[in-house]
């Protein structure tokens, strides 16, 4: 079965624990825990998932160094890699050779300083829309998905429509 970890841990929000038990009765009986995306949770959450994890249950962690951090304190997953034996894939499936979302996550990851001086670049396939108003950038993403994902012409924002050009499906991320 699937679950988060705070479903399965029975852990709340802000990793507060919802029940006082040490060790969680959900996952008995189990051989073995994939979590995956391990790069997401803070130190709080992934403390509350292992002090309640049954010592004889393998626990494998499966996740991207490279992504963002967590919201939160502390990266745990990158502090373990150097702890644990780790398998690393050196292929990137999810974006082609010098595609812009690559080159803009590696300067968010591998230079923030220098991001947040000069900020990201533009590329075939990643474009800026700059605006200081939240509703606007969520009616802007609302508009492109619903024209170029559903086809629906209910309302949009032509100019940020027509700066985009024509889109299909794949050619959405956010």
């Amino acid at each position: 079965p699937t679950s988060t970890i705070n479903s399965l841990y029975k852990i709340g929000g802000n990793s507060k624990r919802l029940l006082n038990e040490n060790r969680s009765e959900t996952v008995e009986g189990f051989k073995a825990l994939i979590m995956d995306e391990s790069s997401m949770p803070n130190v709080n959450l992934m403390y509350e998932m292992l002090i309640k994890t049954p010592d004889d249950l393998k626990v494998y962690f499966l996740g991207d160094i490279e992504q963002l951090p967590p919201i939160g304190f502390g990266k745990p997953y990158a502090n373990i890699l150097g702890f644990l034996p780790c398998v690393a894939l050196n292929v990137n499936k999810r974006a082609s050779d010098g595609s812009g979302i690559t080159k803009n996550a590696e300067e968010i990851i591998y230079n923030p300083d220098k991001v947040r001086n000069e900020g990201l670049k533009e590329y075939h396939d990643f474009k800026i829309i700059e605006t200081t108003d939240v509703r606007q950038a969520v009616e802007s993403i609302y508009d492109v998905c619903n024209v170029h994902l559903n086809r629906q012409m209910n309302r949009y924002n032509y100019q940020i429509i027509k700066e985009l050009g024509q889109l299909q499906p794949d050619d959405i991320q956010i």
